[in-house]
């Protein structure tokens, strides 16, 4: 649920760009670095593939799979305590 959330929270944040002193509030500009840059690791850490797996017969495949998005999903609980 939490993951979801800063999905719509980051798809309205102000962002910076490298260089410069003023902050970007253009919805569109935002939405387009955020799809661009780290929506694909935010949209795959809500997925619940635990369910997935869970129906299936169970292989050593699954499980590194399982464990690659649970990586994913601990850096993005770090991206939000690091603000």
């Amino acid at each position: 649920m939490i993951f979801s959330i800063t999905i719509v929270i980051t798809f309205v944040t102000a962002y910076t760009p490298q260089g410069e002193t003023q902050p970007v509030k253009n919805l569109e500009k935002i939405a387009k670095r955020y799809l661009n840059d780290k929506f694909f690791y935010d949209f795959l850490a809500i997925i619940p593939f635990h369910w997935l797996i869970d129906m299936s017969p169970p292989n050593n495949h699954q499980w590194n799979t399982l464990f690659l998005i649970k990586i994913i999903r601990m850096r993005k609980v770090n991206d939000i305590f690091n603000v």
